[in-house]
């Protein structure tokens, strides 16, 4: 069945070029979506051609044009059809009324110049009218040249969620570029979806009339200082998340964790109280408020602003005498002398105070000497950790990601002679030394003039051995 155009075309009106009426094989002139089209098969210079015009306000626009193995002899269209079907003398064809699908975005569609083609707002698709649900209602369908109500993008406020600047209930705005104008038919509804593949999280949360959604439900999900999402809106009609943002949505909850190196990693969001050791997004609760908060900025890591430890290289552990007074040099990072803020060395289960001497230095204050716990007599390992204090208690991270100890050493009980002594300093870096004026074997700064080099030692004097005598053929040990 051909349909006509709604819009009588006479001789006068069809304004085609010569090239195509001298060649002029088949016509066919059709309605569409209230659309009037007219196909046109023709030949020229041994080449055959058929051209699709749009006929609008007494004027031929061209719209595409297709080239053909062989002369077209007639064009054929069913009402309702989404194609037409030309004969040649080789075959029979069919051509699709629109390629609307080709493009992907709202401003190609709007820009492809095929009246039969708009874009299906609630859908995010390229598309004839009729194939777009509820196209007659305002603002759900653009057509050609309406690119000035494309949905450019979707944005929130706040730009990021962080949990300690937000208050009960959690909600954010919407803000859609230009402004969604679209008036919500019956039991329709927009949603706010967050999505997080990894974690298997999609979460949906209506959008009031204000434009506000709620969030509580993510927030629940967030276990750790960030939460990345992709956010999009949903439309309950279309079943279809219509649009998507451009970048990910992120929410923070600086408080979920309770190191300074974990907490400043967050590119300036999140930042550490170094007088309350806690984690916040906040600066205005920290003791001393922002001047307090330690958070990086441009190229800067946790190494550049939080409190350190940095071990012996390669990485020891710490050596101590017992009932010795002597500090243990402590190398360090970021470590301030602050109002407030004072330092402890944690030997096991015991504490000595801490002094700063600068940013990268740290002193254990010994007045009191450390002793073994329980029955050891030589050497003793203990657990061990600088620790920063001001009300609370934080043990300080350690450079490397180690944990490092102390090794409790007593030179008298570990040997009984020069050589004995001094081999004990061998890979343990203990400082004893032989102490000539009641031979004994001491921490160095115990004695004044301590033998250090095993060259100094006297020669070993044999005064007993035993057995004293055995057969003549050897073999005794003695």
């Amino acid at each position: 069945t051909v349909i006509a155009p709604s819009d009588s075309l006479s001789s006068d009106d069809l304004n085609l070029n010569s090239t195509v009426l001298d060649g002029l094989t088949a016509t066919l002139a059709l309605t569409a979506d209230n659309i009037n089209l007219l196909y046109v098969g023709f030949t020229t210079n041994n080449k055959y051609y058929i051209d699709k015009y749009h006929w609008t306000n007494g004027s031929l626009i061209l719209l595409s044009e297709v080239e053909v193995d062989s002369e077209v002899n007639n064009i054929i269209w069913s009402e309702d059809s989404e194609y037409v079907y030309l004969t040649t003398t080789d075959e029979i064809r069919g051509l699709k009324l629109e390629n609307c699908s080709s493009v992907t975005s709202c401003d190609e569609c709007v820009g492809l110049g095929d009246p039969l083609c708009g874009w299906c707002v609630l859908e995010r698709k390229c598309s004839r009218s009729s194939f777009c649900m509820d196209s007659d209602s305002s603002g759900r369908y653009l057509s050609q040249g309406e690119g000035d109500s494309c949905i450019d993008s979707v944005t929130l406020e706040p730009s990021e969620f962080v949990l300690e600047l937000e208050s009960i209930p959690y909600q954010i705005s919407v803000e859609f570029t230009p402004p969604l104008t679209i008036s919500k038919l019956s039991g329709e509804e927009y949603f706010c979806v967050f999505t997080n593949e990894e974690k298997n999280i999609e979460i949906k949360s209506i959008i009031d009339d204000n434009n506000y959604c709620s969030v509580t439900e993510v927030i629940s999900k967030l276990d750790d200082i960030s939460l990345s999402t992709t956010f999009g809106v949903f439309n309950n009609r279309s079943n279809i998340q219509f649009i998507t943002a451009d970048e990910e949505y992120i929410f923070y909850n600086c408080s979920a964790v309770s190191k300074c190196s974990e907490c400043v990693i967050t590119d300036g969001v999140c930042g550490w109280c170094q007088l309350d050791f806690t984690c916040t997004g906040d600066n205005s609760t920290c003791t001393g408020g922002a001047d307090n908060w330690l958070t990086t900025s441009d190229d800067e890591t946790y190494l550049d602003i939080c409190p350190l430890l940095v071990p012996n290289s390669p990485v020891t552990d710490y050596t101590q005498p017992v009932d010795v007074m002597k500090n243990l040099q402590l190398t360090t990072l970021n470590t301030p002398s602050l109002s407030g803020l004072s330092y402890q060395c944690v030997f096991g289960d015991k504490t000595r105070p801490a002094i700063p001497n600068n940013d990268t230095s740290v002193y254990c204050d010994i007045e009191n000497e450390l002793q073994f716990t329980g029955s050891n007599t030589q050497t003793q390992t203990q657990s061990f950790a600088l620790r920063q204090t001001n009300n609370t208690n934080y043990d300080i991270e350690i450079s490397t990601g180690d944990t490092v100890n102390v090794i409790l050493y007593n030179c008298l009980t570990l040997a009984d002679s020069c050589s004995e002594c001094l081999g004990q300093n061998i890979g343990t870096g203990f400082e004893c030394g032989w102490c000539s004026l009641n031979n004994q074997c001491t921490e160095r700064s115990e004695c004044n003039l301590p033998v250090t080099m095993s060259g100094d030692c006297n020669d070993p004097v044999i005064t007993s051995f035993d057995p004293m005598n055995g057969p003549p053929q050897g073999g005794t040990t003695i």
